[in-house]
């Protein structure tokens, strides 16, 4: 798939559901590999399969609590990253 975002990685927080797999799947749509992160692991498996299932490219999905530090260092080596949450 080609656009605007093609040959780019985007990670997207509460991939699951609502805004976040909204999200996930506009930046798909839009050509780039996507990183799916939540900590609703079951749902999270539901919402890449779904997405695969329409032909994206999921990069991981990966089932963390990005507030807990340790759990997102063991998880990616992200080179730098936006705060959308207001923390």
């Amino acid at each position: 798939m080609s656009g605007l975002l093609a040959g780019k990685r985007i990670v997207v927080t509460g991939a699951a559901r609502g805004l976040g797999r909204s999200f996930a799947a506009a930046v798909a749509q839009a050509g780039a590999s996507v990183v799916m992160c939540d900590i609703l692991a079951e749902e999270l498996q539901d919402s890449a399969a779904s997405l695969r299932e329409q032909g994206h490219r999921l990069k991981l999905r990966l089932s963390i609590w990005l507030h807990h530090n340790p759990s997102l260092r063991r998880s990616v080596r992200l080179p730098r990253a936006a705060r959308s949450t207001g923390w």
